[in-house]
């Protein structure tokens, strides 16, 4: 039987410090959290941002459709040339925020019996392509490292001055970083250039959260499989919304006792156009079937994949799932496939 005397707190933190937890834990319901408003990383104006300027001066503007907003390319960027950001790039005055005051204005979003949660966006990689256009961001990477190095240097100082004054402040179990890596078919830099210039400043990040006593999750949309050797290595507690572009079931193989996924719901099967609710919640149930034996994997389906009948399906299953690991044989992670 489900042990009742586990919160769903106590129960999703057995599956990050990688013991096989009593339950399948929900994402959408079992964690709690809020980025105060008083964080500029995008334009103010709902949860993931509205239309206007950020604290580093960078124009957003919200998309509809996505629940999102996006750098504005209409405006011309923050930085042109990376050997100038010394003298461009004006970072927030963290100090000149009454952290305190926000966190108690803040504090009935948080409850113990759940994961408390602190999702930041915009990375070190992500501020820089947000300062200077993606393509420009590469460019700089290639072509001036040292200057680059230089900048992801001062906005990783920067991030872990940000999440030291809401740890300060936050009740937390786990802090969540927005950083992308990757597209539809390979992430954006080449491995090797990833581990040069951007797994370093990710370590210093990962490294201070951990410092703080808190599990550390990166959220990180596009094909990132060939980054996760180095993701575990780094000491990375969660990858969330984990996209069925990469190999979820061999990443759960070989990584599940390293790692927690959020995510691997959205596959193609589910994607077919016109399957009826009834055909969503047997594909969804058969893959949690496969996917959360060992409790490495906690599903879920982004809301901005716009798949008929998904989200339900995944809350029902995972209901009717409430003793899955009742079963020993769930309890296990499952094998690599031979075929």
């Amino acid at each position: 039987m489900k042990n009742k005397n586990l919160t769903p707190r106590e129960n999703m933190l057995l599956a990050y410090s990688h013991q096989c937890p009593e339950w399948i834990p929900n994402f959408r319901t079992d964690v709690c959290g809020r980025l105060p408003v008083e964080v500029w990383e995008r334009a103010p104006g709902g949860p993931q941002g509205g239309t206007g300027t950020d604290w580093f001066g960078v124009h957003w503007r919200t998309v509809p459709g996505i629940a999102g907003a996006t750098v504005d390319t209409t405006v011309p960027p923050v930085l042109k040339d990376v050997t100038d950001w010394e003298r461009v790039v004006r970072f927030p005055d963290l100090d000149a925020v009454d952290w305190k005051a926000a966190a108690e204005r803040d504090a009935s979003v948080y409850d113990e019996k759940k994961v408390r949660y602190m999702s930041i966006f915009n990375g070190p990689f992500e501020r820089l392509h947000a300062l200077m256009g993606m393509v420009e961001a590469n460019c700089a990477i290639l072509e001036e490292p040292e200057a680059t190095c230089g900048l992801l240097t001062a906005i990783t100082d920067y991030k872990i001055a940000l999440i030291d004054r809401l740890t300060d402040y936050y009740p937390l179990d786990l802090v969540n970083l927005h950083d992308d890596w990757g597209h539809n078919s390979s992430t954006f830099l080449s491995p090797d250039t990833w581990r040069s210039m951007i797994k370093p400043h990710i370590k210093r990040i990962v490294d201070f959260v951990h410092e703080k006593g808190l599990y550390f999750d990166i959220h990180s949309c596009g094909y990132i499989e060939p980054l996760l050797p180095d993701m575990v290595e780094i000491g990375i507690d969660g990858w969330s919304s984990v996209q069925c572009i990469n190999h979820v079931r061999d990443i759960i193989c070989k990584y599940g006792d390293k790692i927690c996924l959020t995510g691997g719901m959205d596959n193609q099967e589910v994607r077919q156009a016109g399957l009826t609710a009834e055909e969503v919640h047997d594909l969804t149930g058969r893959r949690m079937d496969d996917l959360c034996r060992g409790g490495a994997l906690f599903p879920f389906g982004n809301t901005n994949a716009n798949i008929p009948y998904l989200l339900d399906a995944i809350n029902t299953c995972l209901e009717e799932r409430a003793e899955f690991f009742n079963d020993p044989g769930n309890r296990v992670l499952p094998k690599l496939s031979l075929t």
